[in-house]
């Protein structure tokens, strides 16, 4: 009866969801659990927009001039499916968090980009590919 309830009573929705959209699942020991639309895009290898930013330019995907650090929810969960391995592109110049060639930390947890003792220079282009 309340199943039926509610679906009778749902709200049908037509459109994509946002990113930030919870998706509900049922584990295997019967308890509700969410996730984000993003991290089930990610799991699910649906094919993800780059992330593009300039250095300076002040928007969402834009890493600040001077800091070593920059994060954005959509990098969450990158390479995953990679032991967290994956690669920047800074300026055209290729970057690896793995390797002999190791120049910069990535956390998928919390989707940061850390660059050590370097710094994001102002004008700069970064370029991700999600689909890692």
């Amino acid at each position: 009866m309340c199943q039926k309830t509610y679906r009778e009573s749902a709200e049908v929705v037509t459109t994509c969801p946002d990113d930030n959209d919870l998706v509900l699942f049922v584990n295997d020991d019967n308890l509700a659990v969410f996730r984000t639309w993003a991290k089930m895009k990610a799991c699910m290898g649906v094919p993800q927009k780059p992330l593009i930013g300039v250095v300076g330019d002040g928007g969402a995907n834009d890493p600040v001039a001077g800091q070593s650090t920059f994060q954005s929810d959509d990098l969450i969960g990158l390479g995953v499916t990679n032991q967290g391995r994956i690669m920047i592109l800074i300026d055209a110049t290729p970057m690896f968090n793995f390797g002999a060639a190791n120049s910069f930390d990535f956390d998928s947890l919390t989707g940061t980009i850390d660059l050590g003792s370097n710094t994001f220079v102002n004008g700069s282009g970064l370029y991700v590919d999600r689909n890692q």
